[in-house]
């Protein structure tokens, strides 16, 4: 009898810890996932600012051009032509 109680202890153990195993295994994927999402989410964030600073720098640059083409067109009584 004690050594049958034994076994089902072992079993149960056993079981247990494998389901421990499956949670724990779960888990991790799950910070895996996460983490590769995250990452993913940075380097899209990235790019889009990368774009944005571009087009906010060149968009400043047409501006100061316009401004500087005016100021030429007052100083040599020059049209726009």
């Amino acid at each position: 009898m004690a050594g049958e109680n034994a076994f089902r202890s072992l079993t149960s153990q056993v079981l247990t810890t494998n389901v421990q195993l499956k949670e724990t295994h779960s888990l991790l994927d799950n910070i895996a996932t996460t983490l590769s999402n995250t990452i993913k989410w940075n380097l899209a964030s990235s790019a889009v600012n990368t774009m944005s600073q571009s087009i906010q720098q060149a968009w400043g640059y047409v501006k100061n051009l316009d401004t500087s083409l005016n100021d030429i067109r007052i100083v040599t009584n020059k049209s726009a032509e």
